[in-house]
């Protein structure tokens, strides 16, 4: 976990004084700016409870889009419950930075978490629909929005790696730095610190630490080894983290490109995050769903195991939640093998290294299953290869997926298609 066993210096006892020599005059040694933010992480986690706002600016010129979410949290049972909402300067610039019109009121969504299960319900849903709850659960999650609208793709919606107990992916950044960072100019109610946290751990802010994750140094714009990007942090006068701001046009730059049926950002826009804190350690109230108005959301597509059939209504270009259904009803889709693309010693291949292993191990797999080789069938094949997140958690394992190209009843095991 992000959060859980971590101990910073306390405030007052990262300042000590060298032993003093006789007539000299002795020297205090300031803390760092590293130890005076892993110290007022310490203190949020020691609360474990709170309230916080994150706000998610587009501009492109005079277009602008907002995405806000509000929310509680209580990190020692791992529970959160969040609101986000769209704002814009305009309907041009709806268009402008989402890439198609669309009603900002139909991307609002409510989320409640408990553990590794993430409820979701939308208040613009109709009739009976209103009141459902989506239940997901999993190591990752994201991709949430994609599944009700094709105007939101990354950047717009983070991954979770949900053994964080974080609310957001952005609450954890500063836990991630890779640097001393340095002191900025502070207000009168807080100080400021810049630090530097890798890239690659970044990319869940965006969406793309888990499907979409850039090629790394082989590929134009892709983020090279050991990149990093600046944070901004703030810690208030009773030493408590209290805000952070994240730059992240140079993120989306170079860690979003064009990937199945997912558009690549406007260029030259830009994205900045930032995420206030406030009522640390004051009780919070995050209720369940009812279980009556719970219903499954389905599987997370690298959670898919061989044997598996899923619904015709999966769109595997633009959704990553799949809905499982017995191989003896209509099915678009079946999962004919699981196969392993690592271990856990090997660092990060890439996406197109790691795209093209887990095509070559389906294939072999595929004429073992169909009993003729894929170059040879009619049937289409797919694979969803884990992302840099996912990876650099341990996940290894990849879905191989038959697509007939309509539905059909029963197995395609040993049907030579």
């Amino acid at each position: 976990m992000a959060f859980l066993g971590l101990a910073g210096c306390g405030l007052a006892g990262c300042a000590q004084p060298d032993e003093p020599v006789p007539g000299q005059l002795g020297v205090m040694r300031l803390p760092s700016p590293d130890a005076l933010v892993r110290s007022a992480t310490a203190r949020l986690t020691e609360g474990g409870t709170g309230a916080f706002t994150e706000t998610m600016t587009a501009r492109r010129g005079d277009a602008q889009v907002v995405r806000t979410i509000t929310g509680e949290f209580d990190l020692d049972s791992t529970r959160a419950r969040m609101t986000t909402r769209y704002s814009a300067s305009g309907p041009d610039a709806v268009t402008a930075l989402l890439g198609q019109p669309v009603e900002l009121d139909s991307l609002a969504s409510e989320q409640v978490r408990d553990g590794s299960v993430m409820y979701l319900t939308k208040p613009s849903w109709p009739g009976a629909e209103r009141g459902r709850w989506i239940r997901y659960e999993g190591q990752w999650l994201g991709g949430f929005g994609r599944q009700w609208s094709t105007a939101v793709n990354p950047p717009w919606e983070p991954d979770y790696d949900m053994a964080d107990p974080a609310p957001t992916p952005l609450f954890s950044l500063p836990l991630k730095m890779s640097d001393a960072g340095r002191f900025e100019s502070g207000t009168a109610e807080a100080s400021r610190y810049r630090i530097s946290v890798p890239l690659s751990e970044a990319r869940s802010v965006i969406g793309a630490s888990a499907l979409f994750g850039a090629d790394g140094p082989q590929a134009p714009g892709g983020a090279g080894p050991g990149e990093e990007i600046p944070l901004l942090v703030e810690v208030d006068r009773a030493g408590a983290l209290s805000r952070i701001e994240l730059d992240a046009t140079r993120l989306v730059e170079r860690s979003l490109g064009t990937v199945g049926a997912v558009p690549r950002p406007p260029v030259a826009a830009e994205y900045r995050y930032e995420l206030t804190l406030t009522r640390l350690g004051e009780p919070v109230r995050i209720t369940m769903p009812a279980a009556a108005a719970q219903r499954p959301g389905g599987v997370w597509v690298q959670d898919l195991r061989a044997g598996t059939c899923l619904a015709a209504d999966a769109d595997r270009l633009r959704h990553v939640f799949f809905t499982p259904v017995g191989c003896d009803r209509p099915h678009r889709y079946e999962v004919f093998a699981r196969i392993p693309l690592g271990t856990d010693a090997d660092p990060y291949p890439g996406r197109r290294q790691l795209e093209q292993l887990a095509r070559e191990r389906c294939e072999q797999r595929f004429g073992e299953f169909v009993g003729i080789p894929a170059g040879d069938s009619t049937v289409l094949h797919w694979t969803a290869p884990p992302g840099e997140g996912p990876w650099l958690q341990g996940g290894r394992l990849a879905p191989c997926v038959l697509d007939p190209g309509r539905d059909v009843t029963g197995t395609l095991r040993d049907s030579g298609g």
